[in-house]
């Protein structure tokens, strides 16, 4: 078998039912398991194909899971970006930034779970992470980070304040709600908890 590059798979995969299919029970089956406990064997009967079919896809589990993350990761980001693009101010922007974090994890309970899961699977393995941030920071790290350092340019922060705290702060909330959205009781409830980071969002600035 030649050996695929491990990451997302080329973007004429994302037009084939079967590679969604896998995704979605993959990230269903990673969030629900966690890495070491979920089977390929799992996520091909939750898909009823076979592992041979997901192996044509994919040359591993930690490959299929680098796949699920940033198949994830882009499809929250680009709807982050989406938001916050609309509006004006750091508040706001960041007011909708939940907003839709908290759609999306209503419309999709997969993606706050896999969202609060991954986080800790990537410090329980090493290879994980090395394959997917490669060093560097997080993409959800870097877009807020921009968004904190265009309002500290804006004014929009106080004197001396470190970017860079802001926006580990605002990925650890960010984290946070996915977490809670993963255990929430309803979907409700998890609304609520953002309109209320919102209140006090406004409130600082």
């Amino acid at each position: 078998m030649a050996t695929r590059r491990i990451g997302r798979p080329p973007a004429s995969a994302d037009l084939d039912p079967t590679t969604d299919r896998i995704l979605l029970a993959a990230r269903e089956a990673f969030s629900r398991y966690g890495y070491h406990t979920t089977t390929l064997k799992d996520i091909a009967a939750a898909t009823n194909i076979t592992t041979g079919a997901i192996y044509h896809h994919y040359e591993s589990k930690k490959a299929l899971f680098v796949a699920v993350y940033a198949d994830a990761e882009g499809k929250v980001l680009a709807e982050f970006e989406a938001a916050a693009k609309r509006q004006a101010t750091f508040a706001d922007q960041l007011c909708a930034v939940f907003e839709t974090a908290a759609r999306l994890h209503g419309n999709d309970p997969t993606l706050a779970r896999f969202s609060a899961i991954s986080a800790i699977e990537l410090r329980r393995h090493p290879e994980l992470d090395a394959a997917i941030n490669d060093g560097s920071k997080s993409a959800l790290f870097n877009f807020l980070s921009t968004l904190a350092k265009r309002a500290g340019d804006r004014g929009e922060l106080p004197t001396g304040l470190d970017v860079s705290s802001v926006s580990h702060l605002l990925v650890a909330m960010m984290l946070g709600l996915s977490q809670f959205g993963a255990i929430a009781e309803s979907g409700n409830a998890h609304r609520k908890a953002v309109r209320a980071l919102e209140h006090l969002i406004r409130a600082s600035f």
